[in-house]
């Protein structure tokens, strides 16, 4: 019999079997859900992007607000107006209002920061939190968002600067207990110091309640503190210092034995810890004591310098003295007293001072009057041709400039010295306005004796060189007398340019019409004299002008100017043809023509004014105005132009007749 053999194969699970019929697993219904189902995640899915895309635009939007110079408030203002529907709507409004947020915590932050000098870390009424509150904005009417996204952006600055701040109020509190201990141990005079110093330095160390509840006191101040305190006076010492002995206190806190500590070790010096601050005390020590001994000779020498310079000032100068009745009477010092000068000169062992003052109390002495000298030893005091004040005295001696001089030459050199020490050449080499200033005047003073061929006079040379060591002179006088006047101040540009017109206006006149002798007297005795002839000056012009005289000289030259070369033709001329040539009345003899032109001269003159100015356009009262020497020049320039066949006298003659034929 035939076995059965089943039609069914065993393959995977899915590859269907033969002969089966299958039943449906879905119903539409359910395809349909489906459909629907995905159909919502993709909208959602897109729902979510477009969101995203809207909050960045936002934030786009929010940043370029900010960025156009808007305030977080303006922006609010304006959505609030509806000026940027593109940031409202219930996707976008938190977004919005996170940013916002952030926005005004950046103004915040660059407030505070612009404000932080105000705020006092060392004021114990005063913290960070407290000093914040002025600038934050009120979160009481501010949006969750808003104030979370202020947060997101302020909470990490506020963080970081209250680490800075804790930091600096430690170190602050620090210093300042070391302050106090370090005025404990000031208290102790110097002289005082090796008796004292170990027991007050050690009460520092006093037991104290301790904080955190325990049993075990605290000690006021630890072994590392005691230290710093010691440190810290001696560092105080040394900066202020003002002498050689101040310096003192610094090495006895150095190189005291300190006892034995309360463990029985003893302490020894502070100077035998080679820990850096007392390696770098010791070297600050030694430079303050170099830097004051130099300080201290420089000092000494200054001294010298003023008291010689004052003692030299009074050997010659006049005492005053008050009589019982309260009257104020001068009288020549004596030779008793001017030997007491000699006396204070000699305590500083300098034999040119000696023979300084030999030579200025001798009666016979010839002193040399020649301002030019003394203005030449200024010049080469400036010019660094001195090494010391001595040697100023001596060429003082040598050219018998007047004792008198002697205290002004010895300022000088007192200036030009400190100038240098300071490291600063004379004002007048570096200063721009003062050396082309020089270089200007001086030309100007060579112009006056310069001849039509454009070379130099006799003594021109001589001019320039006093002109120069002139202004050298007076500038640095100036400078002097100005900082004197104003506190140390220094003159302004300005200033300094007024100053150098005015010498050129004084050397103008002392050179003037080539005078190479005259009276040199300083800028400030000139000024006077020169303001006094402006004022003149400007007074008459006024007068001048007032009384229509300015018109009369202008309208004279004018017509000089214009009829040139033609008034010398219409001057009359004697007809002698009219006589005969056998009559004697104008026979060409001098004492004929004299009287022809002493008569008509002088009538010419007075047409030619008439011609000019009008009926009137000179009265008795103007020429009485008139100074004699612009009438004389004026009268020269009619003469310049007529010729020299009229005479001034002629002239005169005719602007007189002018002046009767008006009346």
């Amino acid at each position: 019999m035939a076995k059965y053999k089943s039609r069914v194969k065993n393959k995977f699970m899915g590859s269907g079997f033969q002969g089966y019929v299958s039943s449906a697993r879905t119903t539409e219904g359910l395809e349909l859900a489906k459909k629907l189902q995905e159909s919502a995640i993709t909208g959602q899915k897109l729902l979510n992007v477009k969101i995203d895309n809207d909050k960045d635009e936002a934030i786009e939007k929010v940043q370029s607000l900010y960025a156009s110079g808007k305030k977080m408030e303006d922006i609010q203002a304006e959505i609030l107006a509806g000026k940027h529907p593109d940031l409202t709507g219930k996707f976008i409004e938190k977004t919005t209002q996170f940013h916002l947020g952030k926005v005004k915590a950046a103004e915040t932050i660059k407030l505070i920061e612009a404000n932080k000098n105000n705020y006092d870390f060392k004021n114990p009424e005063q913290t960070l939190e407290k000093f914040y509150e002025q600038y934050l904005p009120n979160f009481d009417e501010a949006d969750n968002s808003f104030t979370t996204g202020f947060a997101s952006a302020f909470n990490q600055y506020k963080a970081d600067e209250a680490i800075k701040d804790a930091s600096k109020r430690s170190v602050y509190a620090s210093e300042k207990k070391i302050e106090e201990g370090r005025t404990i141990i000031s208290s102790i005079p110097t002289s005082q110091l090796k008796e004292k110093l170990v027991e007050t330095w050690d009460s520092l160390s006093m037991k104290v309640p301790n904080t955190d509840g325990s049993d075990k006191p605290n000690t006021l101040y630890t072994n590392d503190e005691k230290q710093s305190v010691l440190l810290k006076e001696i560092e105080s010492t040394i900066i202020e210092a003002r002498s050689l002995e101040d310096l003192d206190r610094a090495d006895i806190l150095l190189n005291m034995d300190l006892g034995v500590g309360a463990d029985g070790q003893p302490r020894g010096r502070i100077t035998d810890r080679k820990n850096d601050k007392v390696l770098l005390l010791k070297e600050k020590l030694d430079k303050r004591r170099r830097a004051l001994e130099i300080q201290d000779r420089q000092d000494k020498e200054f001294k010298e310098k003023e008291e010689v310079k004052d003692l030299f000032s009074q050997l010659n100068s006049d005492i005053e003295e008050t009589t019982a009745d309260g009257e104020v009477t001068t009288r020549k010092r004596t030779y008793e007293e001017k030997l007491e000068i000699r006396e204070k000169l000699a305590t500083y062992g300098e034999q040119s001072y000696l023979n300084a003052w030999a030579e200025a109390v001798k009666k016979d002495r010839f002193v040399n009057t020649d301002p030019q000298a003394f203005d030449t030893i200024v010049a080469d005091i400036y010019s660094g041709k001195y090494e010391s004040q001595k040697d100023v005295l001596d060429v003082l001696v040598e050219q018998n400039i007047s004792v008198d001089q002697w205290g002004a030459a010895l300022t000088f050199y007192k200036a030009y010295e400190a100038e240098k020490d300071k490291g600063k050449k004379p004002i007048h080499t570096t200063d721009s306005i003062y050396s082309a200033g020089i270089t200007s005047n001086v030309n100007a003073v060579a112009g006056i004796f310069t001849n039509q061929m454009g070379q130099l006079k006799e003594n021109g040379a001589l001019a320039k060189a006093k002109a120069k060591s002139y202004m050298i002179k007076e500038i640095h006088a100036f400078e002097e007398r100005y900082k004197k006047e104003n506190d140390g101040k220094e003159p302004t540009m300005l200033e300094r340019q007024d100053f150098i017109d005015l010498t050129r206006k004084v050397l103008m006149k002392m050179f003037e019409n080539e005078n190479i002798d005259a009276e040199i007297k300083p800028v400030t005795e000139y000024e006077e004299e020169i303001e006094k002839q402006e004022e003149e000056k400007k007074a008459k012009q006024t007068k001048y002008k007032d009384m229509g005289i300015t018109e009369v000289f202008s309208k004279v030259d004018s017509a000089l100017e214009e009829n040139k070369g033609l008034i010398k033709e219409q001057l009359p001329k004697p007809d002698l043809s009219f006589f005969g040539k056998d009559a004697d009345l104008f026979d060409l003899d001098s004492t004929d023509r004299k009287q022809f032109e002493d008569k008509e001269y002088p009538k010419f003159v007075a047409k030619f004014l008439t011609d000019t100015l009008g009926e009137g356009g000179i009265t008795a009262e103007m020429l009485e105005a008139i100074d004699q020497a612009d009438l004389n020049q004026m009268i020269r320039d009619i003469q310049a132009v007529i010729g020299s066949n009229i005479t001034a006298t002629q002239i005169q003659k005719g602007i007189n007749q002018f002046i009767g034929a008006t009346k």
